[in-house]
């Protein structure tokens, strides 16, 4: 099971994604450098256990892209959740699990679709 990749759909503005957020309830704050120095908004997702998903957006969302904006991360340890980002994942069940709750988060949001063309990483 691969890792999907994503982008923002095209015309959505940064103020279209704080509303759609707000009107769903999902966690959010200004900043989020901690996921890239760029991030002027970020949202979260817990995943699986004490695993989130970090959605960083930049101002200009032109400049977005799934391998820097978004983190998983490991709230126990306080780092990236190595096996997601593992160049040779190994699967097992709680990994599959973390894949599919991030797949699942990512495809709730209206302002996002799968980036089929995605052959950067």
């Amino acid at each position: 099971m691969n890792i999907k990749h994503y982008k923002i759909k095209s015309g959505i503005t940064l103020d279209d994604i704080k509303k759609e957020v707000k009107a769903k309830h999902i966690p959010h704050a200004d900043n989020g450098t901690w996921v890239h120095k760029d991030s002027v908004y970020v949202i979260w997702q817990t995943v699986a256990e004490d695993i989130t998903v970090n959605v960083a957006f930049p101002a200009d969302l032109s400049q977005w892209n799934d391998f820097d904006f978004i983190l998983l991360l490991d709230e126990d340890f306080g780092q990236p959740y190595t096996p997601f980002y593992s160049e040779k994942m190994v699967e097992f069940p709680f990994l599959n699990k973390v894949k599919t709750n991030y797949s699942r988060f990512l495809e709730s949001l209206n302002f996002m679709e799968r980036d089929y063309d995605n052959r950067r990483y």
